[in-house]
């Protein structure tokens, strides 16, 4: 299967047997290295790539893409439940070996269980970036 053609070098030395960075639900997760990176589909990869975890709780967050010049991360609400908890704390994205910090907690939802924070990104690290988000296409309703 065709790797994921990003415009960006990733460092897979990240993914060795230190490192057990895993990807999926509970009781199926894959182990991610760079064999079996190499093996997922373009869909999959992406999603590892724009995969993080945030340094002060080790929960999981994803990458969404830019909004009103915003740069947003989704994770759960039992991970950042209020502003304080995460605002100003990092989040890490190994397969890109890039940290950000999350200045803003933007809103979180605890009926589903989903927060969503800013990240600071680097304009050099914006096309990087957009190779691995999944932006939304929101259509306004009359």
């Amino acid at each position: 299967m065709a790797a994921l053609a990003l415009p960006f070098a990733a460092d897979l030395t990240l993914l060795d047997d230190n490192l057990e960075y895993r990807m999926g639900s509970r009781w199926q997760r894959t182990v991610i290295t760079a064999p079996t990176l190499q093996t997922l589909n373009p869909v999959a990869q992406r999603a590892a790539y724009a995969t993080g975890i945030i340094g002060i709780s080790g929960g999981t967050a994803f990458y969404l893409g830019k909004f009103g010049g915003a740069h947003l991360i989704a994770t759960n609400h039992h991970v950042c439940e209020t502003g304080g908890q995460c605002a100003g704390y990092t989040v890490w994205f190994p397969l890109i070996n890039r940290t950000y910090k999350m200045p803003m907690f933007v809103g979180t939802m605890k009926e589903v269980d989903l927060t969503i924070l800013k990240i600071e990104v680097p304009a050099a690290d914006e096309p990087m970036l957009a190779k691995i988000a999944r932006n939304f296409s929101f259509k306004r309703t009359p």
